[in-house]
């Protein structure tokens, strides 16, 4: 449940139950300090909903960026970037205001964003905007290669603006193979990095120019269907290298300055394995979260030095949660916290609804979209959370902040097998069985 496809116009009237900014007291665990707030931020004028995606600190200020969504006439939405400057701050609009809809991902410590606009015949741009000056560039791209949104995407920037993405590059049958790209600058060309398979994928950057994600090699002798994900370093010069894998295969999502990377690995034979999120310190050196014991799923959305954000799902008793709550009308999803140190169990975050209603079952706190803000050193993290209803009893969903977040939520045990059919060991065994 992260933000709803189509949603119904939210009437407003006395539907939030948070002032935004106003910070709502969550009552902690005796010795635990200090105490957690869970704030709204300001919804901008007209919007149905807002979800954030980064949190910054620039020029002593703490900046929170992510997207809001306006209604259009025919059901549907338009998502706009926004940024905010403080808990308090009033929603500011960024990124090419002229495009019908803009897409937020990155913020910088040196106040670089970057997003991507779409056009209605399905191009996509992708853009960096300095926040501090205004400017905006156009990041270059293949003639032809940004016709697709689905084919493509510049997710991640570092400091100095150097990108990391994807792009489909095959034709006919193989036109979904896709290939790692990047850009050393906002200005400068787009670069493509090789990788052995036919179909790689790029997520994480740092500031020394790596790039993290996974390449599809091969598929499994007795599994021909199952592809194996190697998870995957580009070094500043374009050369290729692997992570340690936990389990089957892997892939990586973000890279620190010092290498520290965050990812998901299946744990497990195809007919019982599960993926969990995971923490690499190194290259050579790993640690898996575990998933909720009902659960079988889990993976991160974003990490700042030790800490870990994301998601884990659940699959509910029939009838416990709420329609819109369900994916795919049978499993639940939890925003979740972690910080090295916590063994085989994370912090599940509660919405600004449970908040107000005091629930303290984290069965319930299933209003929480894919958490994707987090900052060590300010102890935040940030996403989209259930708010309230409207008048027709319609759930609004508003961009939330957790401070002080590793007081948040409730401590909940993980497990490393979810169904009791397989173990981690049972997982490294059956790898090293078929290479």
């Amino acid at each position: 449940m992260q933000q709803p496809t189509k949603r119904g116009v939210a009437v407003w009237a006395a539907a939030v139950l948070t002032a935004a900014g106003v910070p709502l007291a969550v009552p902690s665990v005796a010795g635990a300090a200090p105490e957690c707030q869970v704030a709204a931020l300001q919804m901008p004028a007209g919007a149905i909903g807002s979800g954030l995606m980064d949190i910054e600190q620039i020029d002593g200020q703490t900046v929170y960026y992510g997207n809001y969504y306006l209604p259009l006439a025919d059901g549907g939405e338009n998502q706009r970037a926004v940024i905010w400057r403080g808990l308090g701050g009033t929603p500011q609009e960024v990124g090419p205001l002229d495009a019908p809809e803009n897409i937020a991902y990155e913020l910088t410590a040196t106040g670089l964003i970057n997003g991507e606009a779409i056009y209605p015949d399905g191009t996509f741009r992708p853009w960096i905007q300095d926040i501090r000056t205004g400017a905006l560039t156009w990041l270059k791209m293949p003639e032809g290669a940004a016709v697709d949104g689905n084919g493509g995407r510049i997710r991640r920037i570092n400091d100095t603006g150097a990108t990391v993405g994807v792009l489909a590059t095959g034709k006919g049958s193989s036109k979904w193979n896709n290939d790692v790209v990047g850009h050393a600058s906002p200005t400068a060309p787009i670069q493509f990095f090789g990788s052995p398979g036919r179909h790689a994928d790029g997520w994480g950057i740092n500031n020394s120019g790596q790039r993290v994600g996974y390449v599809q090699t091969r598929s499994l002798a007795k599994y021909p269907h199952w592809a194996l994900w190697l998870p995957s370093i580009w070094e500043a010069d374009g050369s290729l290298r692997y992570a340690a894998m936990p389990g089957t295969d892997a892939m990586l999502f973000t890279i620190e300055d010092d290498g520290r990377m965050s990812g998901m690995s299946w744990m497990g034979a195809p007919e019982s394995g599960h993926f969990e999120p995971t923490h690499w310190a190194d290259a050579d050196h790993y640690e898996t979260l575990g998933v909720l014991d009902g659960g079988g799923w889990g993976r991160p959305f974003g990490a700042d030095g030790d800490t870990q954000v994301g998601w884990l799902d659940f699959v509910p008793e029939p009838g416990a949660v709420p329609d819109w709550a369900l994916m795919d009308g049978w499993v639940a999803n939890y925003g979740y916290f972690w910080r090295q140190g916590m063994v085989d169990g994370v912090r599940i975050l509660p919405s600004l609804h449970n908040v107000a209603s005091g629930d303290t079952d984290w069965h319930a706190f299933y209003g929480v979209g894919a958490v994707h803000a987090v900052h060590e050193g300010l102890d935040q993290a940030g996403t989209s959370t259930h708010a309230g209803f409207t008048e027709g009893q319609e759930p609004i969903f508003q961009a939330t902040v957790f401070v002080n977040v590793s007081s948040c939520g409730v401590a909940v045990e993980t497990t490393h097998d979810p169904w009791h059919l397989s173990d981690v060991e049972s997982a490294v065994a059956y790898t090293e069985q078929h290479d």
